[in-house]
């Protein structure tokens, strides 16, 4: 009887002392772990800072952009005429070379009547991957054999590919 308890009381020193080493490095590795987590929040701060002021930026850039617009708009065709070219002669020579479309040349049945100009249809050749085209030739109901044939590709090859995108 007494060797019993004196083996359970051996136990439980190991086991408190277990415990003392387990707690002195968890209470060691916290500080580097609140130390971290202000790292991120300052760094998440000065992101969001960051964002805001170029937020900021791009508001004052719109609104700027949107009274410089409406003050353009508010020209009549006659002061237009009257205000000085600042276009460089390479741009003249290209306006004279290329007609450029203007809305106010155009009456209003022309403007109704209009129709974009649609560029050119070309066959577009797409290279699929092997990939993409054993699952289509699957999906259409081919077999693997059928498969591999038709892709120069072995039929194990081809199984495994299914078996991966299944």
């Amino acid at each position: 009887m007494g060797y019993l308890i004196t083996v359970s009381f051996i136990l439980h020193f190991i086991s408190f002392f277990i415990i003392i080493i387990l707690f002195q490095r968890q209470t060691k590795y916290q500080p580097d772990q609140k130390k971290e987590m202000k790292e991120m929040e300052d760094m998440l701060l000065s992101f969001t800072e960051e964002m805001k002021e170029n937020n900021e930026k791009l508001v004052k850039l719109i609104s700027k952009n949107s009274a410089v617009s409406v003050k353009k708009t508010n020209y009549t065709e006659a002061q237009e005429d009257q205000l000085p070219s600042i276009k460089p002669n390479h741009q003249n020579n290209l306006e004279e070379q290329s007609p450029v479309f203007d809305h106010r040349m155009m009456g209003e049945d022309d403007y109704e009547k209009y129709e974009p100009p649609v560029p050119e249809e070309e066959a577009i050749e797409v290279n699929t991957s092997s990939t993409s085209q054993v699952l289509k030739l699957h999906k259409d109901g081919l077999t693997v054999d059928e498969i591999a044939k038709k892709l120069e590709m072995g039929a194990g090859e081809v199984q495994l590919l299914l078996k991966f995108y299944k």
